[in-house]
């Protein structure tokens, strides 16, 4: 792992992301400190339940099961206007 220091960059290991480190935008109480983020700025890493999780493939899961979802529904569509030939 790069060691966080503003501006480095890194590849993350589970997405193959390209990450910065940036200091962190927080509203108080909570304490601005130095993240891997995005490329739009949000957060790269979740803490949940003791560990951090890339969000990256959170975000592609996603992205994968909508696409498959809207191939699903065109297959359907084609099936169906089949059927009124």
């Amino acid at each position: 792992m790069v060691e966080k220091k503003e501006g480095a960059t890194m590849i993350c290991s589970a997405c193959g992301a390209t990450l910065t480190c940036r200091m962190s935008n927080y509203k108080h109480p909570y304490t601005n400190k130095l993240q891997w983020q995005n490329p739009d700025g949000s957060a790269h890493y979740s803490y949940t339940s003791g560990k951090f999780t890339c969000t990256g493939t959170k975000q592609e899961k996603k992205n994968l099961t909508k696409a498959l979802q809207e191939q699903d529904e065109m297959i359907r569509e084609a099936e169906l206007s089949k059927g009124d030939v």
